[in-house]
Order: structure tokens, then C-alpha cells, then sequence
């Protein structure tokens, strides 16, 4: 019975953390003044729906499968979410981020360097079409930890595009 108790506890503790990790970055958000707080896509007022952090690592997974360690998985986090914000863009204006973005995410200036990751953001674009296409949540901000061997943990602010 007192295990019981234990195990209700630290679910509870672990679940007001989370929520006080997403505030923290709502306030964060707010501070930068990057959108007005009235605006803000609340996750906890959504249920029914899968939170963005789990959406950004669904989308994320085929970069995260080849990660070999945090830096690398933190860096397929960071170009993930740049591409799905990009696939918000119309396609016209979409190639010329793209071709600024491949220089700043590329690991080095070589020419095979800067052709992998073109494909890597392409193949993004292509996935978020394919699976994630209903899915209108612009991210506007993101904290990646790492907490010893139970590996990612990643909050994610977003906001819903409305289509005007």
C-alpha cells in the first residue's frame, strides 16, 4: 500500500515538473516578446491531441535513430524543427531558406557535406507532408536535456497557423 503511495507521488512530482519546464519556456517566450501570450497553443488545453514535444521527436526519428550521442541528437532536434517550420512557407520563397540554412546546419564546408544535408532537409519537407501534413503547429521555442540514461527530454511552445 505505502509503495503504491511512493509510485502516485513521484508520478505526480514528475508530472507538475513537466508542467512548470513548459511555463518556464511560455515565459521565456513571452520576455522575447515573440508572440503575445493570448496566442500561445496551450498544450495542456488540447488532450485529445499528442503533445508537440512527441510530435517534434516522431518527426525527428529518422535523424535520431543515427545520432551516437547527445550533441548529435540535439542537432537533429534543431534542424528538425527548422524544416517543419519551413514547410509553412509557400514553396516559391521556400528554396531560398533552404539554400541559406544548408551552410549554417552543414557539419563542414565540403561539397558532400552540403549535398547530404540539402537531402536531409528535403527528405524532412517529404516526411512532413506525408505524415505530419494535418499537423498546423508553428514551434516557437524548444529545450533539450539530457537526464543520465534515460536520454531526451525535450519541451516544445508552439502555436497554431491559422490560415487567414
Amino acid at each position: 500500500m505505502a509503495n503504491k503511495k511512493n509510485k502516485k507521488k513521484k508520478r505526480k512530482k514528475k508530472k507538475n515538473k513537466i508542467k512548470n519546464d513548459y511555463s518556464s519556456l511560455l515565459k521565456k517566450i513571452e520576455e522575447n516578446g515573440l508572440v503575445p501570450k493570448d496566442i500561445i497553443w496551450n498544450e495542456s488545453e488540447n488532450t485529445n491531441k499528442p503533445k508537440m514535444s512527441e510530435v517534434l521527436v516522431d518527426f525527428a526519428e529518422p535523424l535520431l535513430e543515427a545520432a551516437d550521442d547527445n550533441l548529435s541528437a540535439e542537432v537533429a532536434i534543431t534542424i528538425s524543427a527548422l524544416v517543419w517550420n519551413l514547410t509553412f512557407m509557400p514553396e516559391n520563397k521556400r528554396e531560398d531558406e533552404i539554400l541559406k540554412m544548408i551552410p549554417i546546419v552543414s557539419p563542414t564546408d565540403d561539397i558532400n557535406d552540403l549535398i547530404m544535408t540539402k537531402s536531409i532537409i528535403n527528405m524532412l519537407i517529404v516526411r512532413k507532408e506525408e505524415f505530419f501534413a494535418d499537423n498546423k503547429k508553428y514551434i516557437l521555442d524548444y529545450e533539450i536535456s539530457f537526464a543520465g540514461n534515460k536520454g531526451l527530454n525535450l519541451s516544445v511552445a508552439s502555436t497554431l497557423i491559422v490560415n487567414k
